[in-house]
């Protein structure tokens, strides 16, 4: 795309601008600076709707017990099973064991300072996340 034809859909960056590639007159490829692109925008709205909602179920789960609070801060963390155990030093098993109320209840101190470090949380959030973090 040319230079002059670089979309400037205000929504993505939230009054932030974003960066790009075009052609420029000479017809080099150059960076442009745009404030985005409607179809992006509508793309990572429904992805973000998407990722809203399944916090929000995980967050139910927590609620009856079925879910440790450590799903929800994988979940908003974008993390799977494998990512954390990576991060954390330790087996994709015990991460799913601490998925579970009864596994996450017996993390030590440690642990739990470990987990939160990652998310660049408090140990105190870790343990109650909040219906109101971004949900």
């Amino acid at each position: 795309m040319r230079e002059s034809e670089v979309p400037q859909d205000a929504g993505l960056f939230d009054g932030m601008r974003g960066l790009t590639y075009a052609v420029n007159k000479s017809g080099r490829y150059i960076q442009v600076s745009t404030e985005g692109w409607a179809p992006v925008n509508y793309a990572n709205e429904l992805a973000r709707e998407k990722l809203d909602l399944n916090l929000r179920l995980i967050l139910e789960k927590i609620r009856v017990g079925s879910l440790s609070p450590l799903a929800y801060h994988m979940a908003k963390a974008k993390m799977d099973e494998w990512l954390l155990a990576r991060y954390a030093g330790v087996s994709k098993r015990k991460v799913k064991r601490h998925l579970k109320p009864g596994g996450f209840a017996r993390l030590t101190e440690q642990q739990m300072k470990t987990y939160a470090e990652i998310f660049g949380i408090s140990v105190q959030a870790l343990r109650i996340p909040s219906s109101g973090q971004n949900v």
